[in-house]
């Protein structure tokens, strides 16, 4: 079953399929699997997969195969949530953008120690 976390259909935040969760940080797209772990790859890398997945399901839907009618669904389901947080990604901009990184070094949290004196 796919599940959107934190947003509708339209503007996935996280793609959930089975125990497989994946979603979009810093330009990246972050995979976390329960027993392979925690993998990031970059958003080309990742939209191949779902092109190869897609082309799986597409050879699938031509042996008429009846009884995976909703496992294919679920698939697809999920191939569009993924694709949505690519989009995100890109949206965050490219790993290797020089302007990407300024604009993460811009918007960091800094901490700035302030001295008083209690009365």
């Amino acid at each position: 079953m796919t599940t959107i976390i934190g947003g509708s259909h339209e503007k996935a935040r996280v793609a959930k399929l089975k125990n497989t969760i994946w979603w979009a940080e810093d330009g990246w797209i972050h995979c976390q699997h329960p027993t392979e772990g925690h993998t990031q790859m970059r958003v080309k890398d990742c939209l191949l997969r779902a092109q190869a997945l897609s082309e799986m399901l597409g050879k699938s839907a031509q042996k008429d195969l009846i009884k995976y009618d909703d496992l294919r669904k679920e698939i697809q389901n999920f191939l569009d949530d993924v694709v949505e947080v690519c989009k995100q990604a890109r949206e965050q901009g490219e790993y290797d953008d020089p302007s990407m990184a300024r604009d993460k070094k811009r918007r960091k949290a800094v901490s700035v120690p302030v001295a008083f004196q209690l009365d």
